[in-house]
């Protein structure tokens, strides 16, 4: 779905883009690596971005044009996003019910998954993996590359690294922005 970012949404972007380590799960251990509180970071952040990017083993890549499907999702507390990957691994088993899904939930991702024809597209291969590797295989299919690179700082690193040996054919990417359009306007505008 191809609509216009405001220019408030685009400069939430572009800080996130910018600084969304600063919001790196704990296990990553970025704050660690440079030795300097949350604060002065930013500070030191702001003005020697590339020195603070390279400490932090952060590569410094040009900003990629914002989804507002993904905008919707950066913008959760990480139990959003956590249900935001639920919903999309429930919808990509063809309406299984996860664990942590409500009866409404689990109606809404059946009845999606019943529209999105999952059993068709998503590889066999997916199915065997943990819910959580499962979740952001999906979530690491639909976003560009660049994107993940920063993307993947808000999860949990085992889980980022057991995800990041694993290689899955292709997925479509209309049927993936189909499902992250809907989960991410489902979390963000649904409240069970």
């Amino acid at each position: 779905m191809n609509v216009a970012t405001s220019a408030e949404q685009s400069l939430y972007w572009l800080r996130w883009w910018a600084y969304g380590w600063s919001h790196a799960h704990p296990s990553w251990q970025l704050q660690a690596r440079i030795g300097l509180d949350p604060e002065l970071a930013a500070t030191v952040g702001k003005i020697r971005y590339s020195w603070l990017s390279h400490r932090l083993e952060v590569t410094a890549l040009p900003a990629q044009k914002p989804r507002p499907a993904l905008l919707r999702l950066l913008q959760l507390a990480p139990e959003g996003r956590q249900r935001a990957l639920d919903l999309a691994i429930a919808i990509c088993s063809g309406g299984a019910s996860g664990p942590d899904l409500d009866e409404a939930g689990h109606t809404w991702c059946r009845r999606m998954a019943k529209a999105l024809q999952p059993g068709y597209w998503i590889p066999e291969g997916w199915r065997q993996y943990p819910p959580e590797e499962a979740g952001l295989l999906l979530l690491k299919a639909w976003v560009a590359e660049p994107t993940w690179r920063k993307l993947r700082l808000g999860f949990p690193r085992p889980a980022i690294e057991a995800v990041e040996r694993i290689t899955l054919p292709a997925m479509p990417s209309p049927r993936l922005d189909a499902v992250w359009e809907a989960v991410s306007w489902h979390v963000f505008n649904v409240t069970e």
